[in-house]
């Protein structure tokens, strides 16, 4: 790739779209017209600022994944789905003509049969998606039967929203006018050219369609507002935003980089025989004439798609690519050559004349041409900057490999690396696409190692080649190619990391790709990084596109050792990969050290810097002394469940390397984890410890290419494990590469040896013997002996022979011997046998007398049999398995079929198929019976009903299959009328042409039409339907009143119920309807269901349930049919207690043949409960009791079974001790119990993050508080929370915006609906309009609070009600914010107090109509003054028409009132202390302060009372109390009149009481009173502001002692250390004294007056 200015060539599409109104882009006004005819590229550089801004949005600093959450989740780029969430009704106002698109999500990992049901249920699968779902298309009719699958967890539908990239999402939000190309995915190829022509018609511009192989894909310019009613669209499957694809050696190859020469040398690896695909710009001159001598001989095939018929390089970079693969510096004297030079070459030229790439919307179309001209390695230097997502070609690539396993592409990593935050590190996430795909290879760049002045921009650095990206030390003063002071190699630091958007690891592997030299284009005048001056033939450039030829060039390489060297003659792309991971070298740390610049993290691989690290081709195919490398594909492809074992022997402590890869199914792209089939590798040492891959302590449930490194293996067995974790898509083939010292087991091929009659010749035995190691050949053994499995074997060494073939030979043994023996390979400890189990399982076979066995055919020896024609000599009692073969299809309609056999001897003497086992016994015959055959074809016309052929002998008579009696035809539906053979009817004797016709001559092949005709058409008018006329009597105009077979039943008759008007014996008939009566007496009320099995000889056309109640109004309902013969409907109610309901059922066939049942009486018979008062209520003095009443009343026939029990009212918790019952029914844990914030005391719930303290993208999450029993009188609930969403206002002209949000709701049917709450005064916003969001436009919700807020909301529309209340959280797929927490819940009145209700019942039985009164005792003496208790009465009963328990609440107010009388200070109160007063009483108190006091502050229930003047007493007087009351008054000392100016105090605001009031009290609590804050200086109004000021005091006369003087805290526990010293520097102060607290003001003792300095501390 090429950077920048210098380097560009690697980047694809990007995410999620929103909008398009088909036929009108929005409802909002129309903008001016944007500029007609917007090209991709031009859109995206318009657009470019705006997806800037979106991308960092959406793209936050990483923070540590969470765990994942027990239990079933689907996985989706805009959101998690779990069991119980509810999206509502279906979102997509129409079905596409398979369905709605659904999602179905199970249990566990999907199983074949899971599938099979899901089809069952007549649903079309379209991908899975994370984790165990699929997403389907289904019809409306299937929903139900989908919801209802054994194993599925939660069916839904999928949304629009969901279909939205969330990249796009943004812009749509964000810029909706804006113009953005477009990726759009249908479900089906077939969708493509409705939704091409709708976009056509709504203005798109640039519209391309492609329908593919599984799926269809658009690409077209649009305003980014258009994806939303789009993505509306059923047959829409996904949107994205598509990027601008644009384009992205002699020092590469030395042994510090790439590895590539010892491997030539050693294994003569140089690419021969291999064939490179390669696209980019063009190739030198374009013309084969003049082409480069470094191409010359290797050009196989160009495809011109750029420029079509100029395929010339002018923009240099395709050239030194193609150089860097297979050059083969024919110009340089063999010095600067490709990776491969000895491979050939398929170029795509895409680079158009306007430098565009020109590129199929659907890759398939991409890569096919070079596969089919025999490349197997593609290498691509260009891709779209998508911060690492998975876009539509990163799946279009995967699905090419999933479908064609043995093409490795090699794609650019791409040239994003930035150090944006400019910490000195290269910012992660920003690969290209296609390189994100799971099945490419991607590539980044490493330094090349060329020293600074040897050309290029070796002598530059970083930070003076690219200073907006680079400008931070290490990396802006590092040289571009090399490690200042020749130190470590490292990473070009333009090279783009990873991981990708899902968290896989990327890139794969790293090349060389700083200065590198190749061929220069001889086409362009560009001279790249700078021509090479000692030969002008080559150039340099730098950059991923660079750096990615070369990996491709050592793909080629290793894959013709694969072929060449192991023998896989055609390797898998997934081997290739292996290989080249497993054989990388690391450059951990990188060229910056160890340090906090560390630029490649520690071992284990792999990592998102380097990914397996740099390739090493030596590494890979030519391991250490001591060691061997073992490639091998799976030999098992794998389903879910399923595992393969490798067991192996470790001979040292060499490190150990295993890899597996494989290429999976292409994503889904509205996935959230793009891998599909996972696949698991495990390593098992010696000891039975598990090694686990890339680095990890479980499976890695992310990457399809996992890799362990041992660095010191224990010597022993090891054993290699692949399972199949979930496998949807299956089975998955995989393969692996192990290097170490290790052995490995051979495998063994062998076809054993069959009884024989020969006695003067050895047995030959023969076998494939292969090892994915290096096999030993001197371990391939032949045992024998004739004596059986328990006795000593003789060993005969086997002898290599072509390729992997072995040969031994037993010596030849007289009749009447039986000959034993097996075979063995490989290195000793891990011998593999054949048979498996040998010796105790071995081989046999007999030596036994020859017999003769003729084989022949009749007429003739036509085709091929086994054993073949002619006479064979076998040994007695072998075992013949004999058979004729022939082409069955045979050609154009005739064939020569084996009909069966003829034998004599051992066998049969007769059979009519073309196989036949026997045991020859003696000598025997054999003729194989041959029939010339012709076929008769069925077809239908419409087709559709029959496709199908049967065969016949030449001049034999057939008959026809059935046909069905019923087809449909573009939504006709058709009867069958008739056959034509041949085109004419038949028979031709104008008969009737029944559904099964015979006799039909078959002198040479023919075909029968089954002809259908429209049920309903009538031609002729004649009230018989063409069919009928046509199939019996072969034309129109018959008589409808005629009965031409004398059963009674007129044509008419016959014609509407479908039977045989020529057949008297085919009468029409009544439906038969069976149906099991409903119980009697019936114990609860209707609706009742009644189900029948109605069958009829054509059709049943309908189905009627009828009832009468009580003898009343007859009453009927149709009866639906609920698949099959079963029909179904309700008996509604009322039907109650007392009624007496009969009922019958009608049933009519469509020629109106009518049938009834009998009639069926039930009889309704249960008990009734009434219960009064719905609540019960008393108010008492304290130390009161009273009696209420409930009455309980049977009205109903039968006994009613009552059991009481309390229950509390109302709700609290504080968050502090646990859940409390609290859930999350959607399964989000996004809400959960959070310490880093709370009202009270230390918890609260908090829906968000806890690492990154925000909520997730796409967050939609609800928690439910536990059932709430309200109270009869106010309930409310109240709580406590602090919201911090995402908002703006000065974005966009319209005002404000609540992006994300939250939201009360209520249920009082146990979450089955929920309504909406409003707190009181109303919610402060409303969510702004975003297709995103879980919630409907102008929903009202809450918006950011100031801290914690309290919120009260009335629940009196809910009194006496069981209630769960909601708390719903729900964000978009961009901004997040810290998210909303929650505290101090409670719903009042609630029960506080226990013992206050008693009642002596607790289970009653009421006969037939009886009542009574049920006492309660109700008594104050546990509750406090004005004090309320509140239970719930549970009623439980057995009156199935209410809910039971019936709840009623019931409320003691104890109303007595308590007055507590509390003083501070110098004064008292009379009365003080505590009484208790009766609703009725008055109360009066008196306060008086001492001499020299004053009362500075009254408070009753810490509320101030006035006080205006500066009083020494003042009285109190309430004529009744409304309540309890707590009066404390504070006395304080009178202060001199101006000591705290009143102008002082209002500017603090202190002014609700007298000024020397406010002057003595603490107002800020900080300890300090207001007038001596006012004397040291300090704020009155700021706990933060108390400083403890000291002065000396005036020496007293007659001493000389020190004394200094202090403001005191009023907090009187406080003590205080006096510091004293002569000289601090003498060594510090010394504590002197301490002196406990003694507020106002303080003096110390006297000090010593040698002391100089002094101080004070408060402890």
């Amino acid at each position: 790739m090429k950077r920048r200015s210098a380097i560009r060539w690697a980047w694809l599409p990007g995410l999620l779209l929103l909008g398009l109104v088909l036929g009108l882009w929005s409802h909002r006004p129309a903008p001016p017209p944007p500029k007609p005819e917007w090209t991709p590229d031009e859109a995206n550089r318009r657009a470019a600022p705006a997806l800037a801004e979106i991308r960092r949005h959406l793209t936050p600093p990483p923070a540590p994944a969470p765990d994942v959450p027990a239990g079933p989740a689907l996985r989706l780029r805009a959101e998690t789905i779990r069991p119980g969430m509810d999206f509502g009704p279906p979102v997509h106002a129409r079905p596409s003509a398979r369905g709605y698109p659904w999602l179905v999500l199970f249990d566990g990992p999907i199983q074949p049969d899971w599938k099979a049901a899901v089809a069952a249920a007549g649903a079309t699968i379209r991908a899975y998606l994370p984790d165990n779902a699929l997403l389907v298309e289904a019809p409306a009719a299937a929903l139900a039967a989908l919801r209802d699958l054994p194993h599925a967890a939660w069916s839904g539908e999928y949304r629009p929203a969901h279909k939205i990239q969330p990249l796009l999402a943004g812009l749509a939000r964000q810029y909706p006018e804006l113009p953005v190309p477009v990726t759009v995915q249908t479900f089906a190829p077939e969708d493509v050219a409705a939704l091409a022509a709708q976009l056509r018609a709504a203005g798109a511009d640039s519209l391309s369609a492609s329908p593919g192989k599984r799926w269809g894909l658009l690409r077209a310019v649009l305003p980014a507002r258009a994806a939303v009613e789009l993505a509306a669209q059923p047959e829409v499957q996904w949107i994205e935003h598509r990027e601008t694809p644009r384009f992205l050696n002699d020092r590469a190859r030395a042994a510090d980089r790439l590895d590539v020469d010892p491997a030539r040398e050693a294994l003569g690896l140089d690419g021969t025989g291999q064939i490179v695909g390669i696209a980019d710009t063009g190739l030198d001159t374009g013309n084969l004439g003049t082409l480069h001598p470094d191409f010359a001989g290797r050009l196989i095939q160009v495809f011109d798609t750029g420029r079509l018929t100029n395929w010339s390089d002018t923009f240099y970079h395709g050239t030194h690519v193609a150089g860097s693969v297979l050059g083969t510096g024919a110009a340089s004297g063999g010095q600067f050559r490709g990776a491969a030079p000895g491979a050939r070459l398929v170029f795509q030229s895409i680079m158009t004349a306007a430098s565009t790439l020109n590129l199929p919307d659907d890759l398939n179309d991409f890569y096919q041409p070079p596969y089919d001209a025999g490349a197997r390695v593609h290498s691509d230097s260009w891709g779209s900057a998508v911060a690492g997502e998975y876009t539509s070609d990163s799946m279009t690539s995967d699905e090419f490999v999933w479908d064609h396993p043995d093409l490795l592409i090699a794609y650019a990593a791409g040239n994003d690396g930035a150090d944006g935050d400019r910490n000195g590190v290269v910012d992660r996430r920003s690969l290209d696409a296609p390189a994100t795909a799971k099945n490419v290879l991607a590539v980044g760049a490493s330094e090349s190692g060329r020293p600074a002045g040897g050309g290029g921009l070796t002598s530059r650095t970083y930070g003076n080649a690219w200073p907006a990206d680079f400008s931070a030390p290490p990396i802006a003063a590092d040289l571009v190619s090399s490690s200042l002071g020749n130190g470590l190699q490292g990473l070009a630091a333009f090279s783009s990391r990873g991981p990708t958007a899902d968290g896989r690891t990327k890139p794969d592997i790293v090349a060389p790709g700083t200065d590198i030299v190749s061929v220069r284009s001889r086409a362009s005048s560009d001279e790249g990084w700078g021509v090479l001056a000692a030969n002008t033939n080559y150039c340099f450039m730098g950059g991923t596109s660079m750096a990615t030829p070369l990996a491709a060039g050592c793909a080629a390489l290793v894959r013709q050792y694969l072929a060449d060297v192991r023998g896989l003659n055609n390797p898998s792309a997934a081997l290739i990969k292996a290989a080249l991971a497993g054989g990388a070298r690391s450059l951990t740390p990188g060229q910056y050290g160890t340090n906090s610049y560390r630029e490649i993290p520690a071992p284990p691989r792999p990592n998102v810097a380097e990914g397996w690290g740099q390739i090493d081709v030596a590494g890979t195919v030519l391991p250490a002394a001591g060691q061997q490398v073992a490639p091998l594909e799976g030999p098992v492809s794998l389903a879910t469940g399923a595992s393969n074992a490798l067991p192996f022997l470790v001979r040292s402590n060499a490190p150990l390397t295993a890899v597996l890869a494989y290429s999976d199914y292409p994503s889904a792209l509205a996935a959230a984890a793009n891998l599909v089939n996972d696949l698991d590798l495990e390593l098992r040492d010696p000891s039975g410890a598990v090694h686990r891959p890339n680095g990890l302590a479980g499976p890695d449930g992310l990457n399809n290419l996992e890799g362990i490194d041992v660095a010191a293996p224990a010597t022993g067995r090891w054993t290699l494990v692949v399972s199949g974790r979930n496998v949807p898509e299956g089975p998955q083939p995989y393969a692996l590469y192990l290097r170490g010292a290790i052995d490995l087991p051979a495998t063994i091929a062998h076809e054993p040896l069959a009884t024989t009659w020969i006695t003067d010749a050895d047995y030959q035995v023969a076998a494939d013997v292969v090892s994915p190691g290096d096999l030993d050949p001197a371990t391939v053994v032949l045992h024998w002996n004739t004596s059986g499995p328990t006795g000593a074997f003789a060993s005969i060494a086997m002898v290599p022979g072509d390729g992997d073939r072995f040969e031994g030979y037993l010596p030849a043994q007289p009749v009447g011997t039986r000959v034993y023996y097996y075979l063995s390979a490989g290195p000793a400890g891990l011998e593999t046998t054949h048979p498996a189990g040998a010796p105790a399982a071995v081989h046999a076979f007999d030596v036994t007398p020859p017999l003769a066995l003729a084989v022949s055919g009749l007429p003739s020896n036509l085709f091929a049999a086994e054993p073949a024609y002619g006479l064979h000599v076998l040994a007695s009692n072998s075992v013949v398995h004999a058979k004729a073969t022939f082409p069955v299809a045979g050609t154009n309609g005739v064939r020569m079929a084996c009909i069966g056999w003829q034998g004599a001897g051992s066998v049969p003497a007769s059979g009519a198929t073309n196989v036949c086992d026997f045991t020859l016994a003696g000598p025997s015959i054999i003729t194989w019976l041959w029939q010339e055959q012709v076929a008769l074809a069925h077809v239908s016309a419409p087709t559709g009903a029959l496709a199908a052929a049967t065969w016949h002998a030449r001049h034999a008579f057939a008959s026809s299959l059935v046909a069905p009696e019923s087809h449909v035809s573009n939504a006709v539906a058709l009867t069958f009328a008739g056959w034509l053979v041949d085109g004419a009817r038949w028979p031709t004797n104008g008969g009737p042409s029944r559904r099964q016709i015979d006799g039909i001559p078959m002198p040479a092949p023919r075909t029968a039409t089954a002809v259908y005709l429209a049920t309903a058409q009538d031609e002729d008018a004649n009230g018989l339907p063409d069919w009928f006329e046509w199939r019996y009597f072969d034309g129109l105009g018959q008589n409808r009143y005629a009965d031409p077979d004398g059963d009674g039943y007129e044509n008419e008759l016959e014609a509407a119920d479908h039977t045989d008007p020529l057949d008297d014996e085919s009468i029409p008939a009544p439906p038969i309807i069976q149906h099991d009566p409903l119980a009697s007496p019936a114990a609860t009320p209707a609706p009742w269901t009644v189900t029948a099995a109605i069958s009829d000889n054509y059709e049943v056309a309908s189905a009627t349930l009828h009832w009468q109640r009580n003898g009343g109004l007859p009453r009927s309902a149709a009866m639906t049919n609920a698949g099959g013969a079963t029909f179904s409907a309700q008996i509604p109610s009322p039907a109650r207690d007392g009624d007496q309901i009969a009922y019958f059922l009608t049933a009519a066939d469509a020629a109106g043949f009518f049938a009834q049942t009998a009639t069926w009486t039930v009889r309704v018979s249960y008990a009734r409960i009434a219960i009064s008062p719905a609540a019960l209520a008393a108010s008492l003095p304290a130390a009161a009791q009273t009696n209420v009443n409930l009455g309980i009343r049977n009205l109903g026939s039968q006994p009613l079974d009552v059991t009481l029990e309390f229950a509390p009212i109302g709700f609290a918790d504080d968050i502090e001790f646990g859940t409390n019952g609290w859930t999350r029914p959607d399964g989000n844990l996004d809400w959960h119990v959070s310490s880093q914030s709370a009202h009270s005391p230390s918890n609260a719930w908090y829906c968000g993050q806890e690492t990154s303290r925000t909520y997730r993208n796409a967050t939609h999450a609800a928690l439910v508080t536990p059932p709430i029993q309200l109270a009869a009188e106010a309930p409310r609930l109240d709580f406590r929370h602090r919201a911090r969403f995402e908002y703006d206002g000065d974005w966009f002209p319209d005002g404000k915006h609540y992006w994300d949000s939250g939201v009360l709701e209520i249920s009082d049917n146990d979450g089955a609906t929920w309504s909406a709450l409003v707190p009181e005064g109303g919610y402060p916003g409303l969510v702004t309009s975003n297709p995103a969001s879980p919630f409907a436009p102008d929903t009202p919700c809450f918006a950011d609070t100031a801290d914690w807020d309290p919120v009260g909301v009335d629940l009196s529309a809910y009194a006496g009600r069981e209630v769960r209340i909601r708390f719903r959280f729900g964000a978009d797929a961009y901004v997040v914010a810290e998210g909303w927490r929650l505290d101090d819940v409670v719903v009042s009145p609630r029960t506080e107090y226990a013992d206050w209700l008693t009642c002596a019942w607790t289970n009653l039985v009421y006969p037939a109509g009886w009542s009574n009164a049920i006492a309660l005792t109700l008594d104050t003496t546990p509750l406090p003054p004005m004090a309320s208790g509140h239970l719930a009465l549970l009623v439980h009963h057995n009156d199935p028409e209410q809910e039971s328990p019936l709840v009623v609440p019931v409320a003691l107010h104890n109303v007595t009132r308590r007055v507590r009388v509390t003083t501070e200070g110098l004064g008292q109160a009379d009365p003080a202390g505590e009484f208790l007063l009766s609703s009725n009483d008055s109360f009066a108190v008196e306060f008086a302060a001492d001499a020299g006091q004053f009362i500075a502050d009254v408070r009753s229930n810490a509320v101030p009372l006035p006080l205006p003047e500066v009083v020494a007493t003042q009285t109190f007087f309430w004529a009744t109390l409304a309540g309890n009351v707590d009066l404390h008054a504070v006395f304080a000392p009178r202060l001199p009149e101006g000591s705290v100016p009143p102008d002082w105090l209002v500017q603090y605001d202190f002014t609700n009481r007298n000024w020397m009031a406010e002057a003595s009290l603490d107002q800020d609590g900080d300890g300090l009173l207001t007038w001596q804050e006012y004397e040291i200086g300090s704020s009155p109004a700021s706990a933060a502001d108390a400083p403890l000021v000291v002065d000396f005091q005036t020496r007293q006369p007659g001493s000389n002692a020190w004394r200094i003087v202090w403001h005191a805290f009023t907090n009187r526990a406080a003590t205080y250390s006096i510091l004293a010293s002569t000289n601090p520097a003498w060594g510090g102060y010394v504590v002197f004294t301490n002196v406990v607290a003694a507020p106002p003001v303080m003096t110390s003792p006297p000090l010593p007056p040698n002391h100089r300095y002094f101080g004070l501390r408060k402890n």
